[in-house]
């Protein structure tokens, strides 16, 4: 073989083992590619997982907020009712002690009205024991009997 013909296999040589090495680099890198990609597949599962959980953890968090503004609209009308019932407990409150006081003077009244009937009655009973006495004084000068009423 001559001179120039060994050059050229030492040079196909280098060029084959050159290939050699880029077929195992190619390889390397088609593995870490392949790799790249399962972790991607991977990664885009998780994203699409973690925006589903998203979702749903905003769709619970509209609805828990519906239902706080749903409760505190509940305590308004419970608290306007607690105030309506207030004013109605203290207006009763004042109708009962008006009640009370005209009830009271209302007894008053009575009790008056029986002590000046109680005058009254005794003041005719003695008007009339009065008037039989004047009467039997009467009948006792005359001597004659009582003349009966009719």
């Amino acid at each position: 073989m001559s001179l120039e013909e060994e050059e050229h296999d030492k040079t196909l040589k280098e060029l084959n083992n050159e290939l050699k090495s880029l077929n195992d680099q190619k390889e390397s890198v088609s593995k870490e590619n392949d790799l790249l990609k399962q972790h991607l597949t991977q990664f885009e599962q998780e994203k699409q997982n973690s925006e589903m959980e998203l979702d749903h953890a905003n769709q619970e968090r509209r609805r828990l907020e519906d239902d706080s503004r749903d409760l505190h609209n509940r305590l308004d009308v419970m608290k306007e009712e607690q105030r309506q019932l207030e004013i109605n407990q203290k207006n009763n409150s004042i109708q009962l002690e008006e009640f009370v006081h005209e009830n009271e003077r209302i007894r008053q009244q009575i009790r008056e009205r029986d002590r000046v009937a109680q005058n009254l009655k005794e003041r005719a009973r003695a008007r009339i024991l009065e008037s039989e006495a004047k009467v039997h004084d009467a009948n006792s000068k005359s001597r004659s009997p009582p003349r009966r009423m009719r």
